[in-house]
């Protein structure tokens, strides 16, 4: 995903949220400038901000940090299979 197209991305989700640049900001911390710039993808928000972002707009972290074009946060099936890190063997137990 473009930073272009995260930034349109984020100030639909930002709207659909019932937020202003401003509110947004104070939200995660920053100033209105900068989810301004972020909307234009002129720039990407920290780690910090990222997280925060992705906790205000129900966003996967990545996604908010500019990383990734997964666009929603997915929680796992309980009662699906298991992911592939948790069905991995971990490594060998040393033996004494």
């Amino acid at each position: 995903m473009s930073l272009v197209a995260m930034g349109r991305d984020l100030r639909s989700r930002r709207r659909a949220a019932g937020l202003t640049q401003a509110g947004l900001a104070e939200a995660v911390g920053t100033r209105p400038v900068m989810v301004g710039r972020w909307e234009r993808g002129e720039a990407v928000p920290s780690m910090d901000e990222a997280i925060r972002l992705a906790e205000i707009l129900d966003l996967d972290p990545a996604v908010a940090a500019g990383w990734s074009a997964v666009a929603l946060r997915t929680a796992p099936d309980p009662g699906g299979p298991p992911s592939a890190a948790e069905a991995a063997p971990g490594p060998p137990s040393p033996t004494r």
